[in-house]
């Protein structure tokens, strides 16, 4: 819950110098940090996370749809959804 937390917080405060540590998140077993990690990539610009937010989503992972809807050019997938 802790890693989880603290990505969410690195999001919200744009903390660029933690990208290699969301990184790192973003590999979690965990699916809710790894979800919180990829959000957080994904609003310091990384575009890449947007695909794992998204195939999680089509995992039907209610955290991940929610996300989806943050997204820019996720509308197709919600729809599916």
């Amino acid at each position: 819950a802790e890693q989880e937390a603290c990505a969410a917080a690195i999001g919200f405060l744009k903390d660029s110098k933690s990208i290699p540590l969301l990184k790192t998140l973003s590999k979690s077993p965990s699916v809710n940090v790894k979800l919180s990690a990829c959000h957080a990539l994904h609003s310091l610009g990384e575009r890449s996370a947007k695909d794992e937010i998204i195939s999680l989503a089509k995992d039907k992972n209610l955290f991940a749809i929610q996300l989806l809807g943050d997204i820019p050019g996720t509308e197709e997938v919600l729809i599916s959804l």
